[in-house]
């Protein structure tokens, strides 16, 4: 573990010095991201992750309107005046991202959730009000307008523009073309990332102990349809009635890259079941052979989310989970920050 206090630590989430990436860089992310992804497997061949007790958190992500309904895009000013580390910005300066500190899941686990969240909610109702505008938790706004979709109304951080960059990158500069069937048809073409903004959601980080967690990955996607099925609420999209559930191809479609098989695209409800283990490293491939789309998405975490994440950081000890915090690698290994309830 000796290795684990020589590399520094990053976060999901916090800002990097750059928007842009040269073939050095992505030649040491590689390096580093072999490096890392063989800690985890020595870690995971020693038994050294965490079984401490479970432990529940969550992230949601609020829209923040005008008294017309419409997107406000005030979200610098709102997390200046919080000053909150619980409340972070998001892809639009129309959104924020609400966070829960890790609770253990004993006793009244979801009533301090639904209390923690609620204290949250009004801080930023107060200071929204302040700012002449309301907070509104909603999957998609269905006042969207398809411009509010605009670069001008990404938040101005380092890490979205690399994200947006990268993505149009591995598109080789074609744009984002969404098309969805549903009782009316919807065709959208976007040169950049911000049609992802309209595919806000509320989600449930879970820590388990390492051995039982294939297990409660399997409950995860067998329980998915039911959930979905009871939730779905977002049938508006740009003034078009689609799916009931219209942040599902929207979701899909919305950051596509170039190459990516059914098996690697970048939203998936993934491919059966798993029998022994969470921990799955992308076959037996070298890190390094990775394609290129991969390795450049792997640098924001969001880019590469699953509707279930089965392996995670959090299964760690508390060292080992800090320091693989950096690690936004394999398939299914979905990291987030401790902000969102997912490390101790």
């Amino acid at each position: 573990m000796a290795i684990l206090t020589q590399l520094a630590i990053r976060k999901m989430g916090e800002e990097i010095g750059t928007s842009g990436f040269t073939r050095d860089d992505f030649a040491q992310f590689a390096d580093r991201l072999a490096e890392e992804t063989e800690i985890v497997r020595r870690l995971f061949s020693s038994n050294s992750f965490s079984r401490e007790e479970h432990t529940l958190g969550f992230e949601i992500e609020c829209w923040i309107l005008d008294h017309n309904y419409f997107p406000a895009s005030i979200n610098q000013q709102l997390l200046e005046t919080l000053a909150h580390p619980l409340i972070v910005p998001e892809l639009s300066r129309f959104n924020v991202e609400l966070n829960c500190e890790p609770l253990v899941l004993l006793g009244d686990v979801f009533g301090r959730a639904e209390k923690a969240l609620s204290q949250l909610w009004t801080k930023c109702n107060d200071v929204a009000h302040t700012l002449d505008a309301n907070m509104v938790l909603i999957g998609t706004l269905p006042t969207i307008r398809d411009e509010d979709l605009s670069l001008a109304n990404m938040s101005p951080l380092n890490r979205f523009y690399a994200l947006n960059r990268e993505v149009m990158r591995q598109r080789s500069g074609h744009a984002v073309c969404v098309d969805i069937q549903g009782s009316d048809h919807l065709i959208s073409t976007h040169r950049d990332v911000m049609l992802e903004a309209a595919t806000t959601s509320f989600q449930i980080h879970l820590k388990a102990p390492m051995d039982l967690a294939n297990r409660y990955y399997n409950a995860s996607v067998a329980i998915s349809g039911p959930v979905l099925a009871a939730c779905g609420n977002a049938p508006i999209l740009f003034g078009k009635c689609l799916w009931e559930e219209t942040r599902i191809p929207l979701f899909e479609q919305a950051v596509a890259v170039s190459g990516a098989s059914k098996a690697t695209r970048r939203v998936s409800m993934g491919s059966g079941y798993l029998i022994r283990s969470c921990f799955f490293p992308k076959s037996n491939m070298p890190v390094r052979a990775w394609p290129a789309a991969e390795i450049a998405l792997a640098a924001d975490a969001d880019a590469i989310s699953r509707a279930e994440a089965p392996a995670h950081p959090s299964f760690l000890s508390s060292s080992a989970a800090r320091y693989l915090a950096t690690a936004r690698f394999c398939r299914c290994f979905s990291v987030q920050s401790s902000s969102s309830g997912a490390l101790p």
